[in-house]
């Protein structure tokens, strides 16, 4: 789906000024990288996210983000992930460009994993997982894996998962906590917390679209309603993944060069599973071994401050005898299995693994803000 003109007429010129900037940083090495380079792939990120550009913007946003890590000296930098990141985003706004000006709808679309949405009258979910992230001094945002339950859309019969994200512009980020961010109102009238509660969202005139995860994406727009409905008590229908049918997909999935690194990625559920005391596999980063039907696969917890919550959470749960099951992200890293732990879930409900209960406080967000 092409752009129309006036967003057309913008982003050829965006298009063009991050192929430039990441061609003066990798020309000039990382020595010319300044605050002025961040903010300039950020200010990209913000226009890409508004023009729904998916694939460009999650580069542009993990490049800005690293950078920033450069920039400030922080000790998780990782120059393989900032190189392979800008990487794919000259390619992509180079790709992108020549799509807009030869008119070429299909290949603008292929490299831009434009969604096309349907309108879906009535949409009833329930959350598994939220998924946090925090740039400090500019944003936080949250990705909320739900499961559907019941629609007005043939296309999205119960258990389908489908992905739910918000973003926070704020200055102020870092300074307090990302938890509090969850009971900032949106402009329909609701709070993201209302994921977090157990029970059954109602969404009315949303939008949805598929991506090329095989996700779809919910779209929440000006006029959608969002409401509480009464509490989920059949989280055990919920609870099921079948590996046999993991491996068709991946099988059935060409390699990319655009790819991340978590990519190809799939959402699991696993039961009667067992974790043992992490180790360290250097540069900050831990690895929980968790054993699953005679495989090992890696926890893998970075450095930082959201995942000390993680690492608090994994070791509550290697001490219980009788353990939930685990719901969480896999993907398949230089012949290797490896987990993102996102939630544990019992008959009675899901458990947050990367948020803290204690900062769970709508109080703590006047801290955020200046009078």
């Amino acid at each position: 789906m092409r752009p129309n003109e006036p967003d057309r007429s913008k982003l050829i010129p965006l298009l063009e000024s991050v192929s430039s900037c990441v061609e003066a940083l990798l020309l000039g090495g990382l020595t010319t990288a300044s605050e002025s380079s961040r903010q300039t792939l950020e200010r990209a990120f913000q226009e890409a996210a508004r023009t729904r550009l998916l694939r460009l913007g999650v580069c542009l946003r993990t490049a800005a983000e690293e950078l920033g890590r450069f920039v400030r000296g922080q000790p998780d930098f990782s120059s393989r992930r900032l190189l392979s990141c800008l990487t794919r985003a000259w390619l992509l706004s180079r790709a992108l460009a020549k799509a807009l000006r030869t008119g070429d709808t299909s290949g603008f679309d292929r490299f831009s994993w434009t969604v096309a949405e349907d309108r879906c009258a009535r949409l009833e979910v329930v959350a598994l997982g939220v998924i946090p992230r925090l740039v400090a001094g500019s944003h936080c945002a949250f990705e909320f894996r739900l499961r559907v339950l019941a629609s007005t859309r043939n296309e999205l019969a119960a258990g389908q998962p489908v992905v739910w994200s918000c973003v926070v512009p704020f200055k102020a980020a870092g300074e307090i906590p990302v938890e509090p961010f969850l009971f900032l109102p949106q402009k329909q009238g609701f709070t993201p917390s209302i994921f977090l509660e157990r029970g059954r969202v109602i969404l009315e005139n949303c939008s949805t679209g598929q991506t090329p995860s095989g996700i779809p994406r919910v779209v929440i727009g000006d006029d959608t309603k969002v409401s509480k409905g009464p509490l989920f008590d059949d989280w055990r229908s919920l609870v099921r993944w079948d590996p046999r049918a993991a491996l068709s997909r991946l099988a059935e999935r060409p390699p990319s060069p655009l790819d991340l690194e978590i990519d190809p990625q799939e959402e699991v559920v696993l039961e009667d599973w067992s974790i043992e005391p992490p180790r360290s596999i250097g540069k900050g980063l831990v690895a929980y071994p968790v054993g699953f039907r005679g495989q090992t696969i890696e926890a893998l917890v970075p450095p930082g401050p959201l995942t000390e919550t993680l690492k608090r959470s994994l070791e509550e749960l290697e001490k219980q005898k009788t353990r939930p099951a685990l719901y969480g992200f896999l993907h398949y890293e230089r012949c290797r299995l490896a987990i993102h732990p996102v939630a544990a879930i019992d008959r009675d409900g899901p458990t947050q693994l990367l948020l803290d209960p204690a900062r769970l406080d709508r109080k703590l967000l006047v801290k955020a803000f200046t009078f």
